[in-house]
């Protein structure tokens, strides 16, 4: 009774419409069924009991007085002989006890079946024994069961308990996870805009850059182009500002070289920019161009080569390198090499344009 209110009691607390709760709570109502139906078995085998006992009474009962009665029959039997005993001889009385005799016997053969009654009654009183003591047995059996059917019940219910708790944590947790993307698909969304913004920046900037590198290489030929008495001040004063980075101060140092005229020491001073500036291309055009003053094309073309290598959107070099290609296409006498030389100048040509 104790594990039916239980059940009941868990069914209305844990009662939420969810599909595992449901298919528990028909679990334990089947097992509910199952201990009401062992319950019943049990209750008809001790009614069994009950009966067989109140037949082994009666039984003996009627045995005790089939015993009695046969008993006095007896009695009666013996009382009659004693007194005819001693009218034996009487030859009146023969005829009696001749009777009496014939009675004898037949009390005598009907107290031997009395006795087998009565063992046969023995007999059923022990199989009704028996029999009760084979229905104790399977009672105890069921009971056994029930108990065993109880404490399934109620691990059962224990683990309903555990599995809703577990349900409300996992709900928790949903919402958790639910908040959690929605935060993450908010940062996503920040971190696209993010992107745009620098990528806009990064375009705006590269094209700045590249008009300012444009700007800045026009300005070195152009002063490469005019006389050294020609140089502003300003321009002189920047060369040996001792403001400068080194390398950088080589390589001014080596255009106002190149300026004069003095070629091998623009050389010196713009292989000495190279080496501690290594990766800056326009240390690698500078000395190309003072390659170009000297007529070495061939230098100059690696040069140039190695700062296209370093920047390969640098259209300066584009430029330059056509123009050796084009100096050694003219000093060329051999068709096939002059041919391929204008090829190469074209192709360069056509680069800076797209750049």
């Amino acid at each position: 009774m104790m594990v039916c209110v239980s059940v009941s009691v868990f069914a209305l607390q844990s009662g939420n419409g969810l599909p595992e709760q449901h298919s528990q709570q028909l679990a334990i109502e089947q097992l509910q069924q199952k201990i009401d139906e062992l319950q019943n078995k049990n209750n008809e085998l001790e009614s069994e009991i009950l009966e067989c006992k109140e037949y082994n009474k009666t039984r003996e009962s009627m045995v005790n007085s089939n015993l009695s009665l046969w008993f006095m029959c007896l009695t009666i039997i013996m009382a009659i002989l004693g007194v005819a005993v001693p009218f034996l001889f009487n030859k009146s009385t023969v005829n009696q006890a001749r009777d009496a005799g014939m009675k004898a016997a037949l009390a005598s053969q009907q107290a031997n079946e009395a006795g087998q009654r009565v063992s046969e009654a023995q007999a059923l009183v022990q199989n009704a024994r028996e029999q009760v003591e084979e229905a104790r047995r399977h009672a105890n059996e069921a009971n056994g069961q029930v108990d065993l059917i109880k404490e399934k019940v109620q691990i059962a219910i224990e683990q309903a308990k555990q599995a809703t708790n577990a349900i409300k944590v996992i709900e928790g947790l949903t919402k958790s996870i639910d908040d959690i993307k929605k935060d993450i698909d908010e940062s996503k969304a920040e971190i696209n805009r993010i992107k745009q913004d620098i990528n806009r920046d990064k375009r705006e900037t590269e094209k700045y850059a590249q008009e300012t590198e444009n700007s800045y290489f026009n300005q070195i030929l152009t002063y490469l182009s005019k006389p050294s008495k020609q140089l502003d001040n300003e321009y002189y004063s920047i060369l040996f500002s001792s403001n400068l980075d080194s390398s950088l101060n080589s390589f001014y140092k080596a255009l106002y070289s190149l300026s004069e005229g003095k070629n091998d020491e623009a050389l010196i001073e713009i292989g000495d920019a190279i080496e501690k500036s290594p990766s800056d291309h326009r240390n690698y055009f500078i000395r190309g161009v003072i390659y170009m003053a000297m007529n070495e094309f061939k230098k100059a073309i690696v040069d140039f080569t190695q700062a296209i290598s370093l920047k390969a959107k640098f259209k300066h070099g584009y430029l330059m390198r056509a123009k050796c290609y084009r100096k050694l296409a003219e000093k060329e006498p051999n068709a096939e090499k002059k041919a391929d030389y204008l090829k190469k100048a074209q192709a360069d040509e056509d680069k800076a344009k797209e750049l």
